[in-house]
């Protein structure tokens, strides 16, 4: 974890003590420029850690800190504000580094996962609607949702391994050619 992540969150505790401030249209301008400087001294720092335990610990730690300096600025308004999508980059930028090497435990931001929630409606609602043309019985397609229902409506805490499992389903069930089925799926 980078030391500078302390000022980052000190800057997006401010805010939320602030939320009144500023123009809201507009990122924080100190947020905005920590975060940059932030973002290329874990670059460096991940780039210079040979060693696959400590870049691995370095890295979960410092993406585990910015989910929850993210998760504080997106509580503020329970949306995605300029704000959040300052640290919403940096967190893809930070995991973009070592795109593979991302551990499944790792906490998603409340903020990600609003995003993801309309992606993942979607492509579940078309699915939905060729399961149905294809007369498959609804309670398998019920059953066939349960995965993105639980994205959609957790109340608990989901992570990366949530995220990646249900981006996999979603790429087999679009893989999925009804053509070259020739029975239909019913009870």
């Amino acid at each position: 974890m980078h030391p500078d992540t302390n000022y980052l969150k000190t800057i997006a505790e401010e805010i939320a003590a602030n939320p009144g401030q500023g123009d809201p249209a507009k990122p924080n301008h100190h947020l905005e420029r920590a975060a940059s400087e932030l973002e290329k001294a874990i670059i460096q720092s991940l780039q210079s850690i040979e060693n696959f335990t400590q870049r691995d610990t370095y890295h979960f730690n410092t993406l585990s800190r910015l989910v929850n300096i993210c998760d504080t600025l997106f509580n503020i308004h329970g949306k995605i504000t300029p704000d959040v999508l300052v640290i919403l980059d940096l967190l893809h930028n930070v995991r973009q580094i070592l795109p593979t090497e991302i551990r499944a435990s790792l906490k998603l931001s409340k903020a990600f996962i609003a995003m993801e929630q309309a992606v993942f409606d979607e492509s579940w609602s078309a699915h939905r609607q060729e399961l149905e043309r294809q007369g498959i019985d609804a309670e398998l397609i019920a059953i066939a949702a349960v995965p993105f229902d639980r994205f959609r409506l957790s109340k608990h805490k989901l992570y990366w391994g949530d995220y990646t499992w249900l981006k996999s389903y979603l790429s087999k069930l679009d893989m999925m050619d009804w053509v070259e089925i020739p029975l239909k799926l019913t009870t």
